[in-house]
Order: structure tokens, then C-alpha cells, then sequence
């Protein structure tokens, strides 16, 4: 018997129904409407204004339904947090996530995806030197993390550098670490798309770095790809060695 097949538009189609006819403003909190409401608002294809104000229904109900360290408060602070920021909020989505790591850390829990996921807030609202500062704290607790984990958040580090103009500084992280990076491959390559992206994109206005803009982005692609070849070239070196 085959497995049911997932379909994203029916979902969308349901939530929508649900949704119809309630108000962010009046209804109150209820947990499953609270997950329904942050899947709904997570859906990029409904109106901006929409999504906004559900995500902010939902992370206010499961606040006063959970423990700000409840699995499902997690999850909904986290989506919520991408909503403000796909909206351009990057103010309110620092404070979002700076609450939740103050919740992570106060129970003892590591922090090391929620510092991360601040250090990346901090850097889209032009807050580079806390950023950096979280992300590295981020890099030091990685120790004992799956792989994944582990690889998401030094490629995290890097777009850090690249965005600020710190290049070099993100190449010398990068082969410093290039063991992480063995199993990627060639796919190691394709990152350096993300890297010329955010080094051309990052808001360079209350950035304390204060770094010229780098060249066009046909030369900085060219720039990380050849360095990204290089760091996947003398790791295959190490292993045959």
C-alpha cells in the first residue's frame, strides 16, 4: 500500500478556510489553532500583512499556553522570527530571538542553533559586531553537535565575514575547517553563490566594519568559487595522502 502523498496546496487550501473566518486580534489563545496559525504564516504565499499578524497571534497564544522552553514555543518563536525577517522587521526579530536564547540558557539547554539563528538576526539589522561576537560563541559550542549542525553553523560564520567585507578572514575560517566539509563534495562550490549574495546584499550602513563594497557580482563569484575549489581541491589532497 503506498504512503499517502503530502499536497501543499490542499494544505493551503485548508488553512485558508480556517482562517477565513477568525481575527488575530480577538480569538483566543489555543495551542493547536497556534501550530495551525504558524504554518499558515509561514506560507509565503498568502499577503505579508496576514502572515504577520497570525505569526505574532501565535507566538503570543503559545506564550501563554507553554514554557517559553516548550517544544512547540521553540518552534513557533523560530517561525515567527523568519516571518519578521522576510518582512524586513529585523529589529523585531532580534528580540525575538534574543528572548528565546535568554529561555534556552536560563534552563541549561545548549544554545548553540538559537545563538546562531541571533548572530544571523543581528547581522541583517546591521548589528555586525554582536553578531560576530554571537556567532562565535555559536562556533565554540558546536563541540559534541551532529555534523550538520556543526557544518550549518561554520557556513554561517562565513556568510558573517562575507558580509562584512572580511573575505579573506571567511577563506582561512573555511580550510581551517575543511575536514567538515569533506562529504559535501562538489557541492561545496555551489555555497559560494550564498557568499557572493550576502557580500553584495548586506546593509553596509551601521556596519562597524566599515568595509569598501567589494567589485561586481560576476567577480566576487569568481573569487569564492576558485577559493571554494581550492579548499574542496586540498582536502581530497589530505585524504589520498
Amino acid at each position: 500500500m503506498p504512503f499517502p502523498t503530502f499536497d501543499p496546496h490542499r494544505r493551503r487550501a485548508e488553512l485558508s478556510a480556517l482562517f477565513a473566518p477568525l481575527d488575530p486580534i480577538t480569538t483566543p489563545a489555543d495551542l493547536d489553532l497556534a501550530l495551525a496559525a504558524i504554518a499558515y504564516a509561514s506560507d509565503e504565499h498568502h499577503d505579508d500583512e496576514t502572515r504577520l499578524l497570525w505569526a505574532r497571534w501565535a507566538y503570543q497564544a503559545v506564550n501563554q499556553l507553554r514554557v517559553p522552553t516548550d517544544p512547540d514555543a521553540i518552534m513557533i518563536s523560530s517561525c515567527y522570527q523568519q516571518v519578521l525577517s522576510s518582512q524586513g522587521l529585523t529589529v523585531d526579530a532580534v528580540t525575538v530571538c534574543a528572548a528565546r536564547l535568554h529561555a534556552v540558557e536560563a534552563s541549561g539547554e545548549r544554545s548553540m542553533s538559537t545563538r546562531h539563528s541571533l548572530a544571523l538576526a543581528l547581522h541583517a539589522d546591521g548589528q555586525c559586531a554582536d553578531a560576530h561576537r554571537q556567532m562565535a560563541a555559536a562556533v565554540r559550542d558546536r563541540a559534541g553537535s551532529d555534523r550538520l549542525p556543526q557544518l550549518i553553523v561554520l557556513l554561517a560564520q562565513a556568510r558573517l565575514f562575507a558580509g562584512c567585507g572580511m573575505a579573506r578572514t571567511a577563506v582561512r575560517m573555511l580550510y581551517r575547517h575543511r575536514e567538515q566539509f569533506s562529504f559535501l563534495g562538489t557541492d561545496l562550490v555551489d555555497i559560494a553563490e550564498d557568499l557572493t549574495a550576502i557580500e553584495i546584499s548586506h546593509p553596509r550602513q551601521g556596519c562597524e566594519q566599515r568595509i569598501p563594497g567589494p567589485g561586481n557580482a560576476e567577480q566576487r563569484l569568481s573569487f569564492w568559487r576558485q577559493h571554494l575549489n581550492a579548499i574542496l581541491t586540498a582536502d581530497q589532497h589530505e585524504a589520498r595522502r
